[in-house]
This record gives structure tokens, C-alpha cells and sequence, in this order.
């Protein structure tokens, strides 16, 4: 288990973290977001021990990191966003090097190295230089040596930066395969790839916690945002919306085909079924209703609309 409480750092005068508390429990895949300075990064060394917080604990397994350095870095795997390799190795002398500093010993380091060459598919370039492989590989060799010990802790920082589509839904599986018993922390600024993978959603904006929340509450439920197509002119359904939905936000899509109008209509009251109460209006007016499904947002339409009202609130 990870416990970070009331965490802060200052860079000179600059505050980049500001007061952060979360917990992440074992079996936990969460998605590490915010925009370029929101202090992912810092975090994120923070987490790793590489960088102490200016004020709060960050507490691994119930040991504090500042009072048990060495016991609390055991137990986490690092990615970086530019994975720390020595180019001058081969891919199977470096993993027998990571895997001795991070104490295993020197017999079980070659065991470990093959273990790893084949749960992330490197065997076809195990004995080359690491200097002369593809972006993608190197990137398969850092996801590697985060792994090597079986970390209960895996941190990555845009881990399929690089890789090939059929590399990243590899990466992928295994990531979520990992999670199942571990934690897993990922940093990425495809948002689809943090919908595909996690479970938890943590977004940062200016230093704060904007967000914790599970990945099905980044989406507004199928019942509360929906899409609509109407056999009517826009001007005639905007009249009744008015009279009728006054506490919806409705918005006009276009023409989808003659004599109709499109729209998607949202409500707050996320326990209300409002594909009943839109029949029934349309029921009511004598409007014809051709189609109606769920517009659900996009992981990408939330994340902006957070961080878009944080930076209001700042500014206001």
C-alpha cells in the first residue's frame, strides 16, 4: 500500500506540489494526469525516493521512505520518461546489471535477465548493444529493468512512448496483468491509453489533487448524456427545451437529414433517466423521435473541463 499524506514541495519559492493525500491499495492500476508543470513528475520522484518532499510522508507498506530509504526502494520499479539505459551494453548485460543493484544475487541475476527477456520480448535482440536498437526496443528494455525484482511498486512515465501499435497492446496486457497483484502508477498524455489500462484516475493541476476518482466516474452516466435526432426544425425543439428541459444543458448538432435536428442533451442529476423523460416530451409535443443512444464523454472532454475550471478558479 502506498499513503502519501499532506505532501509539498517547493522549488526555490515555487511551490510545485500543494498539500497531496491519496492511498493506493495492492491490485491497483492508476493513471497519473495533468497538463506539462502540474508536478506528475515530481511526484513521481518524490514516490521513488528520488527526491524529497519539502513537507508530508509518503509512507510505503507502512515504512516511511525518509526514515527506511533502502527498504521502501526495494519494493518500487522506476520508469522514467527517458529510460535509464547504459547504451553500451547489451540488453542481457544490462539486465544482469540492473537486476544485482537492485540486490539480487550474482547467481539469480542471469535467471532474472532471461525471466524478464521473455516477459517483455526481447529475446530476438537479448545479445545486442542497447546503442543500436530501434526506439521501441529501448523503450521494451527501460519497461524491463523497472520489473526486474518483481517490484510490488511499478512506476512508468509514458511507458509506450515509441513503440509500435502491436508493442503497445503487448505492453498493454502485461501492464494490466501486472496490476492484478501490484500497484501500478502510469503517467501518460494519451488519455485513451490511461481509459484502456486503469482502474483510478489521479489528476494534478497546478500542484493540487484536482481529482481521485475510479475511471467510471470520469465518464457521465449512459442515462444522464444522450444523443437525439428528432423529426422537427431546430427552432420548434429549442421552444420546447426551453419549456421543458430548462434544467438541462442541450446543445444543437445540425441537420442529420431533411425536416430533422440533432442534439445532445446532458443532466447533472446523474440519477435520473433522462432518455424517459425526453419520450415523454417528445410524446407530449407530437415530435416524431428517430433516434436516441448515449453520448458518453470522452476521457479527453473531462480531463479539459477540470483542468479548464481549476485554472478559472486560480485566475478568479
Amino acid at each position: 500500500m502506498i499513503e502519501l499524506q499532506n505532501i509539498e514541495k517547493y522549488y526555490g519559492s515555487k511551490l510545485a506540489l500543494d498539500q497531496v493525500s491519496f492511498s493506493i491499495d495492492m491490485g491497483s492500476i492508476v493513471g497519473l494526469l495533468g497538463k506539462n508543470g502540474a508536478g506528475k513528475s515530481t511526484l513521481m520522484n518524490i514516490i521513488t525516493g528520488y527526491l524529497p518532499a519539502t513537507k508530508g510522508t509518503v509512507t510505503i507498506d507502512g515504512a516511511a521512505i525518509e526514515e527506511s530509504p533502502r527498504e521502501v526502494k526495494r519494493k518500487i520499479g522506476y520508469l522514467p520518461e527517458k529510460p535509464p539505459l547504459y547504451e553500451a551494453m547489451s540488453v542481457r548485460e544490462y539486465l544482469c546489471y540492473v537486476a544485482r543493484l537492485k540486490g539480487i544475487a550474482a547467481k539469480e541475476a542471469g535467471p532474472e535477465a532471461d525471466r524478464l527477456i521473455g516477459r517483455i520480448g526481447l529475446k530476438a535482440v537479448e545479445n545486442r548493444l542497447i546503442q543500436n536498437l530501434s526506439k521501441g526496443y529501448q523503450q521494451r528494455v527501460g519497461i524491463a529493468q523497472a520489473m526486474a525484482g518483481e517490484p510490488v511498486i511499478l512506476i512508468l512515465d509514458e511507458p509506450t512512448a515509441g513503440l509500435d501499435p502491436a508493442q503497445v497492446v503487448e505492453v498493454r496486457s502485461l501492464l494490466i496483468e501486472y496490476g492484478r497483484d501490484h500497484i501500478v502508477i502510469i503517467s501518460s498524455h494519451i488519455l485513451t491509453e490511461i481509459a484502456e489500462i486503469c482502474d483510478r484516475i489521479l489528476i494534478l493541476n497546478e500542484g493540487k489533487l484536482a481529482k481521485d476518482c475510479s475511471m467510471s466516474e470520469m465518464t457521465v452516466s449512459d442515462k444522464a448524456h444522450i444523443f437525439i435526432r428528432v423529426n422537427c426544425q431546430k427552432e420548434y425543439f429549442e421552444k420546447i427545451a426551453r419549456i421543458h428541459l430548462p434544467d438541462c444543458n442541450w446543445e444543437y448538432r445540425g441537420m442529420g437529414e431533411p425536416g430533422c435536428s440533432d442534439w445532445e442533451l446532458k443532466t447533472e442529476a446523474l440519477n435520473e433517466d433522462l432518455r424517459s423523460r425526453v419520450f415523454g416530451i417528445v410524446k407530449e409535443n407530437n415530435i416524431e423521435l428517430l433516434q436516441m443512444f448515449p453520448a458518453r464523454d470522452e476521457i479527453e472532454d473531462v480531463f479539459l473541463d477540470l483542468t479548464a475550471v481549476n485554472a478559472k478558479k486560480e485566475e478568479g
